[in-house]
């Protein structure tokens, strides 16, 4: 061999190991890394040229987030391959002690405050938070006066105890939606109970002209429960938070014991963000072997939540003294809705108020078989699109299987042709 033949041979080699470097890269995380720092590793071999793919290889084992993951435009040629392994926002309550007929634990720290929850899961299932009937049992309503804002209810049996308690709700089933309202105020009047309740929730239920409860309708009335007192933990299976002590109370399932108690007390709302804008679209992402666990969900501790269709949450209801608005000459109220967060979130140029920017695009995005949840209501939403259409996002053997469209309520004109129309959806199954 001349020495022109083995300078090219040698230069064809190194040509070769430069390009095998630069193709893919494989990145092994184990389950006591952090899983935020290992995306920002293959962030900078991206960036930085030493790879075209990374590939994040996860053990079979959870992985606690202490925050949502977010991928960018820069992060374009990640795959996170799960294996197995579960991404979990929520921590585990430890520390149980008897307290009579109930165990009791604090509540764990987070940044500095005591962590309130409104979601318990024991053993993986989730456990039922006090309510007054039980699992699956509610009562009927006796009236419902919307110029005085209250609500009419059987007087309860342990009705001063009820208006002693802090943090106690309603729930109210009204037609095709719910409305959870924080109660203000029990005023027993013999064998029926006036209710009114906090703001923002007391205007909005009483001033949104649908869907309202039924009184004496032909098929009976509208139904209710209270729930989230002390005095209504009174079945295995339910729970309590204190929201002054921040204690937690549980009732123990028969063969439970406390040394052996898998209780998970979500902490985020999100596991994972695709934000991206129209000039750097988010594309050439998969995720796969993923399990996406315990979310967290704390608008109505806040503020209430009543709904006007698919959960949508009502952000302002009124009505108007002189009907007529420009696109509608007979409307005589207005409801507007904004959309719920959600577990996972991949929006298309879609705006969620106080979480997602003004536009975010993505494409090219690979979801496969990613399940298991441990949140409210399992529905995936996507904003209604502005300019265009988000293109070749794809599900497959994923739970999220429900696609539900952004809508301002009022009468106000359709959407142009070809927009607000869903992406997509692969062999998905809808969890209710």
């Amino acid at each position: 061999m001349t020495i022109r033949h083995t300078f090219l041979f040698i230069s064809t080699l190194c040509c070769l190991c430069l390009t095998s470097k630069l193709e893919a890269a494989d990145i092994h995380v184990p389950a006591s890394a952090a899983l935020h720092d290992a995306l920002l590793q293959a962030r900078d071999m991206l960036r930085l040229g030493k790879a075209r793919h990374v590939t994040l290889h996860l053990e079979p084992a959870t992985y606690r987030l202490t925050e949502p993951l977010v991928l960018h435009a820069e992060d374009n040629g990640i795959t996170l391959d799960g294996h197995g392994a579960t991404l979990s926002g929520a921590i585990r309550l430890k520390g149980w002690q008897q307290e009579g007929r109930l165990w009791v634990t604090e509540a764990p720290v987070i940044n500095g405050l005591p962590l309130r929850i409104r979601q318990l899961w024991v053993n993986g299932r989730k456990a039922l938070r006090a309510s007054q009937f039980g699992r699956y049992k509610l009562e009927r309503l006796l009236g419902f006066d919307a110029e005085r804002h209250t609500i009419t209810i059987p007087t309860p049996a342990n009705i001063a105890q009820l208006q002693q308690a802090q943090g106690l709700e309603m729930l109210v089933h009204q037609r095709w939606a719910i409305a959870i309202l924080r109660v203000k105020t029990l005023t027993p009047m013999g064998k029926q109970t006036l209710v009114t309740f906090q703001e923002p929730e007391s205007r909005l239920e009483f001033a949104h002209p649908w869907p309202q409860p039924i009184i004496n309708g032909e098929q009976g009335s509208s139904s209710f429960c209270l729930m989230n007192a002390l005095c209504l933990v009174d079945e295995p299976g339910e729970w309590f938070q204190d929201a002054a002590s921040g204690k937690i109370y549980y009732y123990p399932q028969p063969g439970e014991r406390t040394d052996a108690l898998d209780a998970e007390a979500p902490v985020l709302e999100r596991l994972l963000t695709v934000e991206g804008t129209e000039g750097l679209p988010v594309s050439g992402v998969t995720i796969k072997d993923v399990n996406f666990a315990y979310c967290g969900w704390s608008r109505p501790t806040l503020k209430g939540h009543v709904t006007l269709q698919g959960g949508f949450a009502l952000t302002d209801a009124y009505r108007l003294s002189t009907p007529g608005v420009p696109w509608c000459d007979r409307l005589d109220n207005q409801a507007w809705t904004e959309r719920w967060g959600w577990n996972r979130e991949f929006p298309g140029r879609c705006r969620r108020a106080g979480r997602v920017g003004q536009t975010d695009n993505l494409s090219e995005l690979l979801v496969q078989s990613s399940g298991r949840y441990g949140t409210r209501p399992c529905r995936r939403r996507q904003g209604r699109e502005r300019d265009r259409m988000p293109f070749h996002r794809h599900r497959r053997n994923s739970t999220y299987g429900r696609l539900l469209q952004r809508r301002r309520y009022g009468g106000a004109p359709s959407l142009p042709s070809g927009r607000g129309r869903g992406s997509l959806l692969r062999q998905s199954a809808h969890l209710a």
